[in-house]
C-alpha cells in the first residue's frame, strides 16, 4: 500500500512537472529538474 502511494505521488509529480514545463516553454522559459531540486527561467517581457 505504501509503495502504491509512493508511485502515485511520483506520477503526480511527473505530471505536474510536464505541465509546468509546457507552460514555461509556451512563454519562452525553461525548467531544469535534477536530484538537487529544480530551477526555472522565465524571461519577462519589458524587463531587462
Amino acid at each position: 500500500l505504501l509503495e502504491a502511494a509512493a508511485q502515485a505521488a511520483r506520477e503526480a509529480a511527473a505530471a505536474a512537472t510536464d505541465t509546468v514545463t509546457g507552460i514555461l516553454q509556451a512563454h519562452g522559459g525553461t525548467l531544469d529538474v535534477s536530484k538537487d531540486g529544480f530551477r526555472f527561467e522565465l524571461p519577462l517581457a519589458g524587463v531587462s
